[in-house]
């Protein structure tokens, strides 16, 4: 549909220049090229490609891991340290109140698989993808550059009265990701952390947004040269 839309203004300011003044042309012409071309990255992208390391509260912080195919944005592990479920539920941290909310362990699956990760989960050798997602989300058990031995372990939801334990581990001749332990909701463990996410505003709205936008320039543009 978003190509479709970035093809019909192309079309309608070649077509029709006598239509839009100039400047104008040029920047509606500008603009649905650069839409066009968003389009084409975006569709091009390669699945595997889809965590990226983001900001948060200040510049460099990087506490965000941005997972682009599902659209989640992923707390470090090391901010929910020690927390439990009702503690995010109750805004400890503040989490809650810029939108976190503590995952499912099918999310959390999900976020494994979109970093490369083999699914089912079973407790067996992952290489790269393991390393490339603690570096991302941080370890919170084991952070030893010395041995390069990394460990972390987060909670998510399993029931309506659970948490598992959702474990990544790393060490110079193996790599581990699976589902490990459960726990009850209350439950604040030494070292282990919550998987929270949130839903940003999805870009696809605001895209369609400036596309509207964009239209309703072009109509009022074409109404005033009529007039005139």
């Amino acid at each position: 549909m978003l190509t479709g839309i970035a093809l019909f203004f192309q079309l309608t300011i070649s077509s029709e220049p006598d239509a839009i003044m100039p400047i104008a042309r040029h920047t509606l012409a500008g603009l649905a090229t650069a839409l066009t071309a968003w389009i084409a990255f975006t569709l091009a992208s390669p699945a595997q490609a889809t965590l990226v390391a983001a900001d948060l509260v200040v510049r460099g912080d990087g506490l965000i891991t941005r997972d682009l195919k599902t659209g989640y944005e992923w707390l470090d592990l090391t901010t929910t340290v020690g927390l439990s479920y009702d503690d995010i539920v109750a805004n400890v941290g503040g989490w809650a109140s810029r939108g976190f909310r503590v995952a499912t362990t099918s999310q959390v699956e999900t976020l494994f698989g979109d970093a490369g990760i083999e699914l089912p989960l079973e407790f067996g050798a992952y290489g790269v993808p393991v390393g490339q997602l603690l570096s991302l989300m941080g370890c919170n058990r084991t952070c030893d550059q010395a041995t390069g031995n990394f460990a972390s372990d987060g909670l998510a939801v399993n029931s309506s009265s659970s948490m598992q334990d959702m474990l990544l581990q790393l060490t110079p001749d193996r790599a581990y990701a699976f589902a490990s332990f459960l726990f009850p909701k209350d439950f604040r463990g030494r070292g282990m952390s919550i998987y929270v996410f949130r839903v940003p505003e999805p870009s696809t709205l605001a895209l369609l947004v400036v596309t509207l936008l964009m239209l309703m320039l072009f109509l009022s543009l074409r109404r005033r040269n009529t007039d005139g």
